[in-house]
This record gives C-alpha cells, sequence and structure tokens, in this order.
C-alpha cells in the first residue's frame, strides 16, 4: 500500500512539472467546445399520440354474417411497415422536402434521414397507445412532416382495408359472373339434348329396363282385358242369333245371317261414334287412337252400305225388329263390347309399338342415359359453384359495409401534433458540462504522457530504484526570495487560471439554465 501511495505521489509531482502545458490543453479544449455546442443549432421535437382500437360491438352480432378479418395482426403489419420507404418518399413529397434536393444520391440521403429521425414508439401502459416523433431544428417543419406521418398512418390503415374488401369483392364478383355464364350454358346443352332426345325422355326418368319392363306388363294386361272384351263380344252375338226367330221375320237363314249382321254393325257404328266424340275431347284426330276407331268406323259403314245393297229385305223388317226390347238391349250390348274390343286392341297395338321402340333402343338408350346424367351433373356443379360464390360475395358486400360504418379499426388522436415554442434540444447543459469534463481530463493527460515521456527523479528511493545502486545522500536546493517570490506568482496564476476556468463553466451553465 505504502509503495503504490509512493508511486501516485511521484507520478503526480511529474504531472505538476507539465501543469501549464494541461492548463493551456483544458482551456483549448474547453472553449473550442464551448463554441461548438453554441453554434449547434436549436432542434424542435414534435409529438403525436393516437389510440388504436380494434374493439366493435357489432363484431359479436354480426358473427358468421360477415368475415371477421384479423384486426391486431393487420395493425401491427401496418405500423411495422409505416416507416417504410413508400411512405417516407410519400412524406417527403407531401413535405415538399423533395424541392429541396437536386439529385438521387441527395434524395436518398432525405429518405434515409427521416428514416432514423422519425420514431414510433408504443406506449408500457397500453399496447394500443403509439407515439410518433420528430425532431428538427425547423418547427413548423416538425410539426408539418409529424401531421403528414399521422395522415399517413390512417389512411393506410382504412385504404388497405377498403382495397383488400374491393379487391375480394372484385374476384368474387368475377368468379359470379364466369359461373352464371357457365350455368346459362349448361341450361341450354341440356335444353337442347332433351330437344333432341325427347323420345328417350320418359324412359330414362325409370331407367331402361324397368321401362321395358313395364311396357310389357302393361301390353299383357291389356291382351288379358282385350281377350275378355271379345269373349263377351262373341256371346252378345250368339244371344242375338237366338233371338230372332224367336219373332218369326222371314227363314231362320236370313234372321241368323244378313239381319243380325245388319244390326249388330249399327250398334256397332253408333257406340263407335260415341267412343270417338268422348276421345276428341282429349286428342286430335291424328291420335293413334282415335285413327284406329276411324279406320273401324269406315269398315263398318262399308259393310252396312254393302248389306243395305245385297238384301233389300232387311230394311222392310227393321221397323218391326227394333221395337223388341230384349233385342235392342242386347244390340246396345253389343256395341258397347265391339267398342271396346276395337279400343283394347288399339291400345295393345300401341303398347307392341312402345315394346318394339324400346327394344331398338336397347343401344342408344345407355348412352342418353349417361350422357344426360354428365349434362345434369356439369349443371348442377356450375350451380353450387355459382350458389357458393354469390353467398361469399354477399358477405363481402356486408363485411366491406361494415369497414365503411367504421366498426372495423378505430383510431383516435389522443394528443394531435402542436408547434412546440420551446426548443427540445440539444442539452447544452449537458454538452458544456461534458465539454468541461473532457477538457479537465484531456489536461491530465497531456500532462501524465509528458512526464512519461520525460521522467525526473525526485527521492532517493526513486534513484536507487532506477540505477540500482546504493544513495549515500542528497543535496538540498536553497531557494532565494526572488525564487519564492516568482514560485508565488506562479501559483497565484495558475489558481486563478483555474478558478477562471471553473468561473466560465458556471456561469455558461447559468445562461443554460436562466438565460441572460
Amino acid at each position: 500500500m505504502y509503495e503504490t501511495l509512493q508511486q501516485i505521489l511521484s507520478y503526480l509531482r511529474s504531472m505538476w512539472r507539465y501543469r501549464w502545458y494541461a492548463l493551456l490543453v483544458s482551456w483549448i479544449i474547453v472553449v473550442v467546445g464551448w463554441y461548438k455546442v453554441y453554434q449547434m443549432p436549436d432542434i424542435y421535437s414534435v409529438n403525436a399520440k393516437i389510440n388504436i382500437n380494434t374493439e366493435s360491438i357489432l363484431r359479436p352480432l354480426l358473427r358468421g354474417l360477415t368475415i371477421e378479418p384479423n384486426l391486431s395482426q393487420r395493425m401491427l403489419l401496418i405500423t411495422k411497415t409505416l416507416l417504410s420507404r413508400p411512405n417516407m418518399e410519400n412524406l417527403a413529397k407531401m413535405s415538399d422536402l423533395d424541392l429541396q434536393v437536386k439529385n438521387p444520391e441527395q434524395f436518398e440521403k432525405l429518405v434515409t434521414g427521416l428514416h432514423n429521425d422519425i420514431q414510433l414508439n408504443n406506449s408500457r401502459t397500453s399496447e394500443n397507445v403509439y407515439t410518433i416523433t420528430y425532431s428538427n431544428k425547423n418547427p413548423r417543419l416538425a410539426k408539418e412532416i409529424v401531421q403528414n406521418l399521422l395522415n399517413i398512418f390512417m389512411e393506410s390503415t382504412l385504404g388497405q382495408s377498403r382495397e383488400n374488401s374491393d379487391t375480394a369483392q372484385k374476384f368474387l364478383q368475377q368468379q359470379l359472373n364466369e359461373y352464371e355464364k357457365l350455368v346459362k350454358i349448361s341450361e341450354e346443352k341440356l335444353k337442347n339434348f332433351k330437344r333432341e332426345k325427347a323420345a328417350y325422355m320418359p324412359t330414362i326418368g325409370s331407367g331402361y329396363f324397368t321401362s321395358l319392363q313395364n311396357i310389357r306388363q302393361q301390353k299383357n294386361e291389356a291382351k288379358l282385358l282385350l281377350n275378355e272384351a271379345r269373349n263377351r263380344r262373341d256371346e252378345l252375338k250368339r244371344q242375338i242369333v237366338g233371338e230372332e226367330p224367336v219373332f218369326g221375320f222371314g227363314s231362320a237363314e236370313t234372321s241368323s245371317g244378313a239381319g243380325v249382321r245388319q244390326h249388330h254393325n249399327d250398334a256397332k257404328i253408333k257406340a263407335l261414334e260415341e267412343e270417338i266424340d268422348t276421345l276428341l275431347l282429349q286428342y286430335t284426330e291424328l291420335h293413334p287412337k282415335v285413327r284406329t276407331l276411324k279406320e273401324s268406323l269406315n269398315r263398318l259403314i262399308e259393310e252396312k252400305e254393302k248389306s243395305l245393297r245385297e238384301n233389300p229385305q232387311i230394311v222392310a223388317r227393321r221397323p218391326e225388329l227394333e221395337r223388341n226390347p230384349v233385342y235392342q238391349q242386347l244390340k246396345v250390348s253389343l256395341a258397347e263390347a265391339e267398342a271396346q274390343v276395337a279400343v283394347l286392341t288399339a291400345r295393345v297395338k300401341e303398347y307392341s309399338k312402345r315394346e318394339y321402340k324400346l327394344k331398338k333402343m336397347v343401344d342408344t338408350l345407355p348412352e342418353v342415359e349417361a350422357e344426360l346424367k354428365r349434362l345434369n351433373r356439369e349443371y348442377e356443379l356450375n350451380l353450387s359453384k355459382y350458389d357458393e360464390f354469390r353467398k361469399r360475395n354477399e358477405t363481402a358486400k356486408l363485411s366491406e359495409e361494415v369497414e365503411e360504418a367504421g366498426d372495423g379499426i378505430k383510431i383516435k388522436v389522443l394528443e394531435p401534433p402542436r408547434l412546440p415554442r420551446e426548443p427540445s434540444g440539444p442539452n447544452r447543459a449537458l454538452l458544456n458540462s461534458g465539454v468541461f469534463l473532457f477538457g479537465l481530463v484531456a489536461g491530465l493527460g497531456v500532462a501524465f504522457l509528458m512526464a512519461q515521456l520525460r521522467p525526473v527523479v525526485y527521492d532517493q528511493r526513486t534513484l536507487r530504484k532506477i540505477t540500482g545502486l546504493p544513495v549515500f545522500g542528497e543535496v538540498s536546493n536553497v531557494m532565494t526570495d526572488e525564487f519564492i517570490h516568482k514560485k508565488k506568482m506562479e501559483y497565484l496564476g495558475f489558481i486563478v487560471s483555474i478558478v477562471v476556468l471553473i468561473a466560465a463553466f458556471g456561469s455558461i451553465m447559468y445562461i443554460e439554465q436562466y438565460g441572460l
């Protein structure tokens, strides 16, 4: 410990020899430093504080009806991209700073400077409160830049939401129009196909083999009814043949021959005419049943006329025979039976034609059925996609209306930017204090450096340590009065210089604190 203390005292003695150099260096540094600090321009800082609220009252009510964007994530992205280069370039143009530059290098430096000088900080107490800070030597320019940046922030927040919504709506509307065209094309194809294959449509609905089986079953039923009608007709004929001789109208051959046939034909003609009139109420004259019955009616009329030409005596007997009630009843029943036979015959022919057509379609019908199913699938797929895009488009429109109503991200300016009256920097008191301390340290450093470059021995211990030889004695320094007076004046001047330096520092600090 003693050795260390002695070493320190030795350093101080050595440095004391160069005290004036140290004082001169300190003065130079302090004066130059204080002058530089004085020349530094005032810096004005402008702040703006905003609150971003992503909570919504309508959102729980409209859940499932509108698209729910991640507003917190969107807000985080906007704040991170606020100081991006495109925004800084836009800010420079809005503030007319680009008019001061003359080449791309200066503009690049301007944009970089804006990016470095602008600060966007999140409040420690609330995550939804942000502070925008910018400092400049021109207070009006600082306020203008903060205000413009605030406008960019709000426009980007609302604009991005509208842009995303417009982009989504344009895409949905485009897809909706395309699928609407596809639905119309599918409908047209299906309509044309059904029109071209109209003959196959009733069969396709239930399947080919099912339709064929149904036609065969219906034909068999019609044949059974036809046989029953024929048996009934034949029985009525036999009864009529057995009824005529009772009345004694001529010979048995005549009664059972031409006369019976004539009465039988009259009944059939009447029954067919009634049946034709009934069918014409439902069908046209080109209907197969109507045409078949008319052909039968024409044949009966021809047979009647031929019979009358060959047997004129029948006309003379008819009035008496017609007055027989039993005969009349049998004749009416026979006519109905003949009409029923004709109808069932036509029905059997129609079923046979249908069966024949179905048998001919055994190769064509499956292809038609497969093509119809394919067209139906295509139509249903396009229709389902169209309905889906239509619903999504309505959802997007409702979401946009909610955004336009201001229910999304709400920005509230808590503290608008104001024109500062007092500069926020530089902190001249701190800088002057730093210059003063640096000057003192620099002066001590110079004295220490010179003492190390030009060392001096002040005591026996140091001499013994340097030479390694024993020291037998030392010669005292005898100072005269003149020398002592000179040293006193020198010390006084040194102290005065230090006091003046400290006083100058105090004066400067007072001026910075309270002004002139």
